[in-house]
């Protein structure tokens, strides 16, 4: 796995129905997309770091 997302949801009662509101659920996509980003950033910048014994000349 490279990455993984996530994002709190909160649900709403609206008319005896438990949902989410469009808005909620883009943001809640946005959320998780960053978080994603975020990640992947992460472990591609923790990669990309020479090791000490690829660093020393040879």
């Amino acid at each position: 796995m490279l990455a993984t997302g996530s994002h709190a949801w909160e649900n709403e009662l609206v008319g005896e129905i438990w949902t989410y509101s469009l808005d909620a659920v883009w943001a809640g996509v946005s959320d998780c997309y960053a978080d994603l980003a975020r990640e992947v950033r992460a472990r591609t910048a923790r990669s990309s770091r020479p090791s000490a014994a690829s660093a020393s000349p040879r």
